[in-house]
């Protein structure tokens, strides 16, 4: 077991507030994205005191409330600093220590056990080690916490290779219900059906308000054309989608080609899909978590899309090895991702 002991400096916090920040080149891409939000910000307050001011309500509140959220962002969140300094001390002594796969984090009287996963959860500057956790976000451990032994100790377990042992390899079709079921099991807070229904109905109210706010205005679609066309454009964009969306946004489900034939061959080292023909093959890194069901292992590249295996597919011996190896690789929960 490796256990190391620091305390972060207010010079260190600077450091690694810079570090999120990203290189250069985000930093030169963050000028003009600021100044953008910030026009953003001014306009709408502009619309809400000057333009829509000879007829105050509810409206002027809520653009003058989004102009000075755009504006706080601008600025780069004045104040945001301070205060979650002062709800969380990150200059108190914290301690972590490396156990079997995971961290044991102490903060004060507070110990936490978390996941970790080194191959996908592990990065490194000049001065600090970055842990990232499913748990408890990222940790920054300073090098200088470390004894020459202590780092010595810590690259040899991140320089450690899984075995590859023997593959899990399946093949499978999938059919329209089997989809619904694992959607409802990933994405549970919109996946059922009522809840799709509602919203639809919701979609499908969002497009009439849309198409209604020229006739509030005392105006109409054309002379807005005329007077904003850039403007109205982006509204009836807005509508038009809105009405996809209602309608059950026919065609979509014809991009998930469940008709064809899929294998799946999974390892220690990376995940092999293949799907008409086309293989394509992804390292553990590339996945954010797992989530196992009555039928389905499922797991995830990005929060929305997901992949899944039946469990129809696999040999009885075969379920239990891959359950073992999604265990070992990725996080299990149902939406949360590293």
């Amino acid at each position: 077991m490796l256990t190391v002991s620091y305390s972060l400096t207010p010079e260190d916090l600077v450091e690694l507030d810079a570090e999120a920040r990203g290189g250069w080149f985000f930093r030169i891409l963050r000028i003009p994205v600021m100044a953008l939000i910030g026009a953003i910000g001014l306009i709408l307050l502009w619309q809400a005191f000057f333009s829509f001011s000879r007829e105050p309500g509810f409206g002027n509140l809520v653009l003058a409330g989004l102009g000075g959220v755009f504006l706080w962002v601008a600025l780069d969140w004045p104040g945001l600093r301070w205060l979650l300094q002062r709800l969380s001390d990150p200059t108190a002594p914290q301690q972590v220590s490396f156990v079997d796969g995971k961290l044991v984090y102490s903060s004060g009287r507070k110990t936490q056990e978390l996941r970790w996963f080194p191959e996908r959860g592990f990065k490194e500057n000049e001065k600090f080690f970055l842990l990232r956790t499913p748990e408890n976000g990222r940790l920054a451990i300073p090098k200088r916490a470390f004894s020459p032994d202590q780092e010595r100790s810590l690259r040899e377990l991140l320089r450690r290779k899984p075995l590859l042992g023997d593959s899990i390899d399946c093949r499978f079709t999938l059919t329209q219900d089997e989809l619904n079921e694992s959607s409802v099991a990933r994405h549970s807070w919109i996946g059922t059906r009522p809840r799709k229904l509602l919203l639809r109905a919701l979609c499908a109210g969002c497009a009439l308000v849309v198409l209604w706010l020229p006739t509030l205005r005392g105006t109409s679609w054309k002379q807005e054309l005329r007077n904003e066309p850039a403007v109205a454009v982006w509204f009836l964009f807005i509508a038009a989608w809105n009405v996809y969306a209602a309608v059950g946004s026919p065609g979509l489900n014809a991009l998930n080609r469940l008709d064809h034939e899929r294998r799946v061959r999974l390892n220690n080292s990376d995940v092999e899909v293949t799907l008409d023909g086309r293989t394509s093959t992804y390292p553990w890194s590339r996945f954010s978590s797992y989530q196992e069901t009555t039928n389905f292992f499922l797991f995830s590249p990005q929060r929305i899309r997901f992949s899944m295996i039946p469990k129809k597919a696999l040999q009885p011996q075969d379920e239990e090895k891959l359950r073992a190896l999604l265990e070992s690789k990725l996080p299990r929960t149902s939406g949360s991702r590293i």
